[in-house]
């Protein structure tokens, strides 16, 4: 028969002589309602004629559904619109910033500047373990590794 010893350091070890299974639990329980609860409220919300989500106290279980903030939403507030120019805008974005991002990694990798800073930033790397750098044209010799630059 082998006796295993815990480890002391482990979390869930920790979390358990912390202050019981009851305690856990009772953390346990209470992150999740400050998680689904706000969920729960705005869809509820949703749903709620005029009166009841501006009622004080509030109405949490709502007595009539109606879906009217949807009809307003999507009639009165213009929203297919607004949706289709931020389409438009977030699309235009990413294009270009692929292109501008593509283009510079071209010019980091093939340009003069590109090898000088992979040289930099190599020797930056291998210095701190106290690994000698020399550079000899378009390639380097980092230790026993020879790093052929393209």
């Amino acid at each position: 028969m082998t006796i295993t010893r815990k480890n002391r350091s482990d979390p869930q070890y920790v979390m358990s002589m912390f202050a019981g299974p009851v305690v856990k639990w009772a953390l346990i329980i209470c992150s999740m309602i400050s998680v689904i609860f706000p969920l729960y409220w705005l869809l509820i919300s949703a749903f709620k004629v005029e009166s009841e989500y501006r009622a004080f106290p509030p109405v949490f279980i709502p007595t009539k559904i109606t879906f009217d903030s949807f009809i307003q939403v999507f009639e009165e507030n213009q929203l297919f619109e607004n949706l289709t120019n931020s389409m438009i805008v977030s699309v235009v974005t990413t294009v270009v910033t692929i292109i501008a991002g593509a283009m510079a990694a071209y010019a980091l990798q093939r340009g003069p500047l590109g090898r000088r800073l992979r040289h930099f930033f190599w020797s930056m790397v291998y210095d701190s373990k106290n690994v000698s750098c020399h550079c000899h044209g378009d390639s380097c010799l980092f230790g026993d590794a020879r790093v052929a630059s393209y």
